[in-house]
């Protein structure tokens, strides 16, 4: 653990803002690995839906329950590789926070000398690394 002195409160005007933090790693034809649990703490399930393609549900995995959130406020998203990664972004394709869910789509350049954005699964061996920030109070 850090040797640090934290501060408990951030100066913010939205009210309860919960920040969740995932780690998904990615194996062959963009399907999802293992979730490690101390790692994907809110998280209770990623599901590849197509090409790119994922739906993170919100909640406890052990329990099964599901924590349904007012609205998404923000996703900041990193790749974790070895290498240089196909991946230029990942976008927010829906937000269903209020019914404990939201799906993000992988999106990469269409090949080498064009950079047209198609979807795309992210490398084999990849980790997705997400910070969501999730609005908890109806005020």
């Amino acid at each position: 653990m850090a040797a640090r002195m934290f501060q408990q409160f951030q100066g913010t005007l939205e009210k309860g803002v919960v920040s969740l933090f995932a780690n998904i790693p990615i194996g062959g034809t963009g399907a999802v690995g293992t979730l490690v649990a101390s790692k994907n703490q809110g998280i209770k399930s990623v599901v590849r839906n197509s090409t790119g393609n994922y739906t993170i549900s919100f909640g406890d995995s052990i329990q099964g329950s599901l924590d349904k959130y007012v609205r998404l406020l923000n996703l900041n998203s990193s790749v974790v590789l070895g290498s240089v990664s196909t991946v230029s972004a990942i976008q927010v394709w829906s937000d269903d926070a209020a019914t404990g869910s939201i799906t993000i789509q992988v999106v990469s350049p269409t090949a080498a000398g064009n950079t047209a954005p198609v979807v795309a699964d992210p490398d084999n061996g990849a980790v997705i690394i997400l910070c969501i920030k999730l609005k908890n109070a109806s005020v």
